[in-house]
């Protein structure tokens, strides 16, 4: 794999997680060198099944912050209300 050179400092990294558990999805997490960045993972969605991704993202990848699967641009307003709810359970589950 190839290696990315950037000119100036990464803070963070948000990837995506789609709504998965099975084990061939999260391997590559074990990979990530992140020299110092913090990795978010956007497993904020279906918070039905928010625990057992975190689980099997913990096997891969130890320490993540957590966030929205796509951001708040992709959502009507409508749905607002429920994204933030998601994110104060995700907050209160750990």
């Amino acid at each position: 794999m190839p290696t990315l050179r950037l000119r100036r400092r990464v803070d963070w990294v948000h990837i995506p997680v789609l709504d998965r558990v099975d084990s061939p999805y999260f391997p590559p997490l074990a990979e990530l060198k992140l020299r110092g960045a913090r990795a978010y993972l956007g497993v904020i969605h279906n918070m039905e099944r928010y625990k057992e991704r975190i689980a099997a993202a913990r096997k891969f990848l130890p320490e993540f912050g957590v966030a929205a699967f796509c951001g708040f641009g992709r959502e009507p307003p409508s749905e607002m209300p429920r994204v933030l709810d998601d994110h104060l359970t995700a907050v209160r589950t750990g």
